[in-house]
């Protein structure tokens, strides 16, 4: 018994050791990153040259451009279950209320069970199909793009095509052509005929994300004055929502990305508290922060973990603004 905890403890500080350091890492390594994509954006910002994406030039051909403009099409996006749209791009996911198997490492028996799962699981591929069959799946996953679009000027096809990233689109009653159906975590729920109760085998869970038209920017090298990108975009792409200047871009883009640190900063920071807290238990009885603090034991050792974390994820900080 005593060999077996001595087993155990030695396990509890190993692991404790590995999140210890990967949230170090975690905190370290974000402020690095924003050093560099914040240096990155401020050099491609600096030698961007504002233009009128509503007046094309042969005379910006080979610069590295920031373009504000209008993104439009004269074409709506819909389809079964949505109502016509001002969308470029419109991507429908659709999950089916289904069977899946789980197949363990040892020579177990496989598990079923029932949940939602993107696309159809092929339940002929089960090691025991009979009983776990799935029903066809009524609706695909589609990605539309609309045949013609404009930015500003420019001819906005090849621009649509380098797109990847979407945004959720956000669903109400009012948007859907059948409005006896619920949606439910932004999610269009889509009975099976004949299912009373929900979830039930077969039923559909259907959600979206979209591009809609309206006011964008581009920072790009533009290629020709039809297209902006030419046939094949370059690596320096981006496509901001709104209207930027080359200044008022850096500006946003670093602010997003020293957000997105300051939440890897956090993660880091509680992976250090539980790594530290793991590794010290079994020290606890000796922590005593009285009469200073009404702290003893467990609670004290968690005090001054969480302080030892705060103060890593203060100086993590200050570094990331210095640096930023």
């Amino acid at each position: 018994m005593a060999r077996f905890a001595r087993v155990n403890s030695a396990l509890q500080a190993f692991f404790g050791l590995i999140t210890l350091l990967s949230g170090v890492l975690m905190m370290w390594g974000s402020v690095k990153g924003e050093k560099a994509d914040i240096s990155t954006i401020g050099t491609l910002s600096a030698g961007a040259v504002d233009i009128d994406a509503s007046v094309p030039s042969a005379a910006d051909n080979g610069k590295l451009v920031v373009a504000a403009g209008k993104f439009v099409a004269d074409q709506q996006l819909e389809d079964e279950y949505l109502k016509p749209g001002a969308y470029l791009i419109l991507r429908r996911h659709v999950e089916m209320y289904q069977w899946t198997e789980e197949v363990g490492s040892n020579s177990s028996e496989p598990r079923y069970s029932q949940g939602w799962h993107e696309g159809e699981v092929d339940f002929f591929k089960f090691s025991s199909p009979e009983g776990h069959e799935n029903p066809v799946l009524r609706s695909a996953s589609v990605r539309q793009v609309v045949q013609s679009s404009r930015f500003g000027g420019y001819d906005g096809s090849v621009l649509l095509e380098s797109i990847v990233k979407l945004l959720p689109l956000t669903l109400d009653q009012s948007m859907l052509k059948d409005s006896t159906l619920l949606i439910e975590e932004n999610k269009i729920i889509v009975p099976r005929p004949g299912n009373l109760e929900s979830p039930a085998l077969g039923d559909m869970r259907v959600w979206y994300e979209a591009l809609p038209q309206g006011d964008y920017t581009v920072m790009t090298k533009q290629v020709d004055e039809r297209t902006l990108v030419g046939a094949t975009p370059s690596d320096t792409l981006l496509i901001r929502p709104g209207l930027f200047t080359a200044e008022s871009l850096s500006k946003a883009q670093s602010s997003e990305v020293r957000s997105g640190v300051f939440g890897m900063l956090c993660f880091g920071a509680i992976l250090l508290f539980a790594g530290m807290v793991s590794i010290l238990s079994p020290l606890a009885t000796n922590f005593d922060l009285r009469p200073r603090l009404p702290f003893t034991g467990g609670a004290a050792l968690a005090v001054v973990c969480a302080a030892i974390s705060c103060g890593a994820l203060a100086v993590m900080s200050a570094l990331a603004l210095l640096g930023s």
